[in-house]
């Protein structure tokens, strides 16, 4: 495949956002509320990472098929204490669209197991999640099926099915902190010429930082 010209790649954070770079800027944050860990709260949350906005975004999208070869993806862990079993049916995920207003056709929601400090064996799979954008690109994601996680640590995927023409690219906003392992990416088709073809941190794959993903998990 030919790589994408700058004439096509209208600007410098266009082709930052292709090659998995990071982009600058705040984005509004899904609000959450309380009650991590306490199902039946208010907000029924499992898990809450939505603080600490480091201000810049890393491309998580799957692209049109001329573009396969810059597909990405990140990926976040956490983990379910022992003693609980975690029903996850929603999905909130602070992110932003850049050169391009959107909207994502879908969004592909991941649960891997964790395997040596990255993503395993994949325990749950949502590859066209539809609905819940607020507009600006951050998202409340309902899961068709609950996933059912037992104590352990796991990574979470998400990944915005869009197309570079007509929609623009979608970037998953970074955290300033990090809870257990930074987070991952990865480009399997490697169109970024990183290298990273398997998951790896994002300080060595695109030169952003060890740094952590900003999302939630529900019921």
């Amino acid at each position: 495949m030919t790589k994408p010209s700058t004439t096509v790649l209208a600007s410098a954070a266009l082709l930052a956002m292709m090659m998995g770079g990071a982009v600058a800027g705040p984005t509004r944050a899904v609000a959450t509320g309380q009650g991590v860990g306490q199902p039946g709260a208010a907000s029924a949350l499992w898990h809450d990472q939505h603080d600490n906005d480091a201000g810049k975004a890393v491309g998580s999208q799957n692209y049109e098929p001329a573009f396969d070869d810059y597909d990405n993806g990140v990926a976040d862990d956490f983990t379910v204490l022992e003693g609980q079993v975690w029903k996850v049916g929603t999905v909130n995920v602070t992110g932003r669209y850049s050169s391009g207003d959107g909207p994502a056709r879908s969004m592909h929601v991941t649960f891997y197991k964790d395997k040596g400090g990255k993503p395993g064996a994949v325990v749950a799979d949502y590859p066209e999640v539809t609905g819940g954008d607020n507009g600006s690109g951050s998202f409340n994601l309902k899961l068709p099926a609950p996933a059912k996680l037992k104590p352990g640590s796991y990574w979470v995927s998400v990944q915005a099915n869009m197309d570079m023409f007509g929609g623009g690219q979608w970037a998953w906003q970074q955290r300033s902190v990090v809870n257990g392992t930074p987070a991952k990416w990865r480009n399997p088709g490697n169109g970024s010429m990183s290298g990273c073809v398997r998951w790896r941190g994002l300080d060595t794959c695109l030169d952003v930082g060890k740094t952590d993903m900003m999302f939630s998990l529900g019921e």
